[in-house]
């Protein structure tokens, strides 16, 4: 739950701007991390 929440505030400021397919692809990215 540590890396959701490091990275819901990125995704919050780009979830109303772009497509909720973008948050997939981040929380991908960050997952990987």
């Amino acid at each position: 739950m540590s890396l959701k929440t490091r990275i819901i505030p990125c995704l919050d400021v780009a979830a109303p701007r772009r497509p909720q397919r973008s948050e997939d692809a981040q929380t991908k990215k960050g997952s990987r991390r």
